[in-house]
């Protein structure tokens, strides 16, 4: 969300993971291709969970869930796998208007 003209740490991160999870082959190759990125994995009890800059934030957060990072390695064609991320980005700005404040006037 813009705040203010400011665009947000999730935001920013977004179109970095779009592309990786698009170019990648495997859950290691869109980790690595992360990495490359400057973006910094975290882990959870030995399990890659998301990624970290100033803050953290949960794959499951950005819209990756384990289906979507599932896809990646079982060489599910490329179309299907960003038809599948397409669908998730649709229901969580669903989601996310549905939790806005209204302003009463």
């Amino acid at each position: 969300m813009q705040a203010r003209g400011v665009v947000s740490e999730k935001q920013r991160l977004l179109p970095i993971l779009e592309k990786a999870y698009a170019k990648a082959t495997s859950q290691k190759a869109f980790y690595i291709d992360l990495q490359k990125k400057g973006i910094q994995l975290y882990t959870y009890r030995g399990e890659i969970r998301g990624v970290k800059s100033t803050r953290k934030f949960r794959f499951r957060t950005l819209g990756y869930n384990t289906e979507i990072l599932k896809l990646l390695d079982k060489k599910v064609e490329k179309s299907a796998r960003l038809e599948a991320l397409r669908n998730i980005r649709e229901s969580q700005q669903e989601h996310s208007l549905g939790r806005e404040r209204t302003r009463k006037r």
